[in-house]
């Protein structure tokens, strides 16, 4: 079991995050006439990005395809960074790579978000890695039948793990209307939860 972390107060966590942000633009302004010096950003934001492409594909190949065309468009244009917050930076090319990925899929009749796949984990007992997966697989269902503004938010939570104030910066939204689509989406995947369990799921989805 990992330690307990110590909490941090707003004020220092305020400040830990500017000194990273600054960190990390520094790190940008440097792979700009050097792409070496990339790598750093590339190590911290490579499994964020991945988990992001993973909970919109089909496949964890296809995951891992998407990151590679992320990272591939994301140094081609690094010239074009000009600062700001480099997370943001960086899911505003995942979430455009994502969206010329189901446009291609859509002219091909088929779509991704019609395609679901069970994650294996490595657990012990078959019988909990099937429950797992369908638990999994469930909540997929339930967050695929969202609104797609607070599909991308829950998206940009659950597998990206940023702020409401980072997923702004992404979607080009306020940290506030994010917060509010947050709300709003546990609030109805919670209810459409309890009434899956319960069987009255599709009644629930109707009175929407």
């Amino acid at each position: 079991m990992p330690p307990k972390e110590t909490p941090i107060t707003a004020p220092v966590f305020d400040a830990v995050v500017e000194t990273s942000s600054a960190a990390e633009r520094a790190l940008m302004q440097a792979a700009q006439g050097d792409l070496r010096k990339f790598a750093p950003l590339y190590e911290q934001y490579a499994p964020r990005l991945y988990a992001y492409c993973r909970r919109r594909s089909a496949t964890e190949q296809e995951a891992e395809d998407l990151t590679s065309q992320v990272f591939t468009r994301a140094l081609g244009a690094i010239r074009s960074y000009q600062g700001g917050h480099v997370g943001a930076w960086l899911f505003q090319i995942a979430r455009n790579v994502l969206i010329d990925h189901w446009e291609r899929e859509q002219r091909h009749d088929h779509s991704p978000l019609d395609k679901v796949q069970d994650q294996p984990a490595p657990y012990p007992s078959p019988a909990e890695v099937v429950a797992e997966a369908d638990e999994q697989a469930h909540l997929r269902e339930l967050i695929r039948r969202l609104p797609r503004d607070q599909q991308e938010v829950i998206d940009l939570k659950l597998s990206a793990g940023l702020s409401a104030e980072e997923i702004g910066l992404t979607l080009g939204k306020s940290a506030g209307t994010v917060r509010v689509a947050l709300h709003r989406a546990i609030k109805r995947l919670q209810k459409w939860y309890r009434a899956s369990v319960v069987g009255d799921f599709q009644e629930e989805v109707q009175d929407e």
